[in-house]
């Protein structure tokens, strides 16, 4: 079978690891995906070529992960390389959704992982595989959920709704936990500051029970894109993932029960929320009933011509959600994010 661009684009990341510089994630695999979808094969290639330059190499695996001790490997960033030959060996063995299907429930919990770069790689991989099946992708599923498995981070409370507020007005009492001053540190060093701070988790608990699933996650993108939008000068960053994280939770639902897709529902929001918390004092934007964010293909291209991957990464995800339910904030966080972080 030949290689399409998108093979050659993810070839370009074989033997690098998830993180460089000390914590960074590697958002390659992500990125290429996201051009890919779209209609940017051809761009693919020569971002892949020059973001891998700043990539370390993968970790290799040690001490191998067997079935009955797995929880005690969570979160455990240096057994990476062993999290990943553990989903190696597990996809030669069953297809790729049995093995997604198992595991996705396991590590809803730890949401957080890596500033939600764990899921959302494990789901670009899925939908790269779901176009087709091949060993390079086969591959990179295994990372994405070798990266979240080492990466397990959980935030802290019961993030169940049991109160009766809406969703909106939690994320507004939620900013205001936020500091005015944006901490040093990575975005998942940041929310362990959430630990002393048990408002946090009365807040998230504090919300309606949030009953129809694929409304709820809407709710949720659009709270994380108004949010974006109001504190973009102060969090460009970290908020991009308020819409990219549920964006992707979203679609690894089909993989899941109902009674685990209410579960993964309840987790995402606490994961949302965490980032509102930590970086978005300034609330959120009010509702747009109109944007001027321009064209589909208009904001393609400024993607593209970024070169960030949080550019690319949000807009691919902003279509998405706007397809799902439109709302003008989520195109106008993406035209405003590929001129914000504009690589010069």
């Amino acid at each position: 079978m030949p290689r399409d661009r998108l093979e050659e684009s993810l070839e370009c990341f074989a033997g690098r690891g998830p993180e460089f510089r000390g914590g960074l994630s590697n958002h390659g695999p992500m990125a290429v995906e996201a051009l890919a979808r779209m209609g940017q094969e051809e761009a693919a290639l020569p971002w892949a070529a020059r973001y891998r330059e700043r990539l370390d190499e993968a970790p290799s695996s040690r001490f191998p992960i067997e079935e009955l001790e797995w929880q005690d490997a969570l979160g455990d960033v240096r057994r990476v390389g062993d999290w990943t030959a553990l989903f190696d060996r597990e996809l030669t063995q069953a297809a790729f959704q049995d093995v997604a299907s198992r595991w996705v429930p396991r590590l809803v919990p730890g949401l957080m992982a890596a500033a939600t770069h764990g899921p959302i790689r494990t789901f670009h991989a899925l939908r790269a595989l779901q176009e087709r099946v091949t060993d390079l992708r086969i591959h990179e599923l295994a990372q994405g959920l070798g990266y979240w498995a080492a990466r397990y981070q959980t935030l802290p409370g019961d993030p169940r709704p049991l109160g009766g507020q809406g969703t909106e007005a939690a994320a507004q009492d939620l900013a205001r936990l936020a500091p005015r001053e944006r901490g040093e540190g990575l975005i998942f060093a940041q929310v362990r500051g959430l630990e002393s701070r048990p408002d946090f988790s009365t807040l998230v608990a504090s919300v309606a029970p949030l009953t129809v699933v694929q409304d709820a996650f809407s709710d949720l993108s659009q709270i994380g894109a108004r949010a974006y939008l109001a504190n973009a000068s102060h969090a460009p960053i970290a908020l991009v993932h308020a819409v990219t994280a549920p964006a992707a939770v979203r679609g690894m639902l089909p993989l899941l029960s109902p009674s685990q897709q209410r579960v993964a529902l309840a987790y995402t929001w606490q994961a949302v929320a965490g980032l509102i918390a930590t970086n978005a004092p300034a609330g959120l934007s009010a509702h747009p009933s109109s944007g001027s964010a321009g064209t589909a293909e208009s904001l393609i291209n400024q993607a593209v011509a970024s070169g960030d991957e949080h550019a690319i990464k949000l807009t691919e995800a902003a279509f998405r959600e706007n397809a799902v339910r439109p709302d003008p904030a989520y195109l106008l966080a993406a035209a405003d994010v590929a001129v914000r972080l504009a690589q010069g």
